[in-house]
């Protein structure tokens, strides 16, 4: 450990000073806790009351230092110190600056030279490298990298080092006591603040439209898969990280206005896509469906008992048919019966299970046959009704069709 005067003197705190905030914090205490104490309120003092950036950018580093000495991690009070030397170059008048790291580790050595705006060297703070090996007196980071100001002539570096993962808020000067003074350091922080609520509105615009493309696109997908897919491709290449690379092969697509002008015009086709297929939809005619062919009842039969009334009808039809149209036929004539009895019909509304057969000439062998039969229970009991229970008479419908043309060989297709 540094003796405390020797400590004292590198920070260029007096002795008077020292024993002044001794009284005030630690009385008579004069333990190496307690030295600590007063040195750190000493160091910070000197911290909050900089009225100018380079005396700030200095108090940082000796309070960096003073906690290095103490295997403390000073990592933030580095990026604080070149926070305030970003500031301070600033109000010299320089718009960009230079990492210079000759004198840092090798992985500090990779930004060496990198030339960054003020700005984006302000919100990005590449350096101190939390990545850095160097060290001081402790494990812990000591990063000797250092801005300086860059030549008007140098170019920015693209893309610049990538930001840190955790840059502290920016630090502020206090007022001069006197009230003189030009005020440079509260303008560079309203600037620095106004800075960086801009570039998170950038940032925010950057992925709001790719996002919302993406999500619409999806969405849109499972209605209109061309439109959906194209509106989703779009989305994805106008995202920042897969849009730059593009534009150094395509050089007229840059800047954030060629970007979103892209998506807008992506958009349009999406839209003119979406009304071509309505177009076309209504210039496709309705298709017609085929009417069932007629059919003439040939004979009813009660056979009702005493706890169900039945009916039995068989119908005739002389036209060819199909499977399918054998189905429909024999339940839409069980229908019609049922809503062919007039009310003065003492069976209306009766007959609790009508069963219809459909009689014809079969299409498969060209010779009589029976194509179908539909049973209809309009109360969902079957044919059975009241006498059984048991689930598998509950119905409303049954019905069967002669598919092979066989006797015997009806097959059911459906129930209900």
């Amino acid at each position: 450990m540094v003796p405390i005067s020797e400590e004292l003197q590198s920070y260029g705190i007096s002795d008077k000073a020292y024993q002044q905030k001794r009284k005030e914090i630690s009385g008579g205490d004069k333990s190496q806790a307690a030295q600590d104490n007063v040195v750190e309120a000493l160091l910070q003092e000197r911290v909050e009351q900089a009225t100018e950036w380079v005396g700030k950018q200095i108090a940082y580093w000796y309070y960096a230092v003073f906690k290095d000495r103490r295997d403390q991690d000073s990592f933030k009070e580095q990026q604080l110190s070149h926070q305030c030397r970003i500031n301070a170059l600033e109000m010299e008048g320089a718009d960009k600056v230079k990492i210079n790291a000759s004198a840092c580790c090798g992985e500090c050595h990779k930004m060496h030279k990198k030339v960054l705006s003020t700005k984006v060297a302000r919100l990005r703070l590449p350096i101190p490298s939390p990545k850095c090996k160097s060290r001081l007196n402790s494990e812990y980071i000591w990063c000797t990298t250092l801005y300086v100001p860059a030549r008007a002539d140098e170019q920015e570096t693209q893309p610049p080092p990538p930001a840190v993962k955790d840059v502290p808020k920016p630090p502020e000067l206090v007022a001069p006591k006197d009230g003189g003074g030009s005020g440079g350091g509260t303008l560079v922080q309203v600037r620095a603040l106004g800075e960086s609520v801009g570039e998170t509105a950038k940032q925010i615009a950057d992925y709001a439209g790719p996002a919302v493309a993406v999500m619409v696109g999806v969405a849109l997908a499972l209605f209109h898969l061309p439109a959906g897919l194209l509106l989703l491709g779009l989305g994805v290449l106008v995202i920042p990280q897969i849009y730059k690379p593009l534009t150094r092969l395509v050089p007229w697509l840059q800047g954030r206005l060629a970007r979103f002008g892209l998506l807008l015009i992506g958009l349009l086709l999406v839209l003119l896509l979406l009304l071509l297929s309505e177009w076309v939809s209504r210039q496709e005619p309705e298709p017609k469906l085929k009417p069932l062919p007629a059919y003439s009842v040939e004979s009813t039969e009660d056979r009702s008992i005493s706890t169900r009334s039945r009916l039995k009808v068989v119908v005739r039809v002389t036209e060819p048919v199909t499977p399918q149209e054998m189905a429909q036929l024999a339940m839409r004539a069980a229908q019609d019966l049922q809503r062919s009895m007039s009310p003065d019909d003492p069976r209306h509304n009766s007959f609790e299970h009508l069963q219809v057969r459909v009689e014809g000439i079969h299409p498969v062998t060209g010779k009589p046959a029976v194509l179908s039969e539909a049973e209809f229970a309009p109360d969902g009991r079957g044919r059975a009704g009241v006498i059984s229970s048991d689930p598998q008479n509950q119905w409303s419908w049954k019905v069967r069709v002669n598919k092979s043309g066989g006797t015997g060989s009806l097959e059911e297709v459906f129930s209900k």
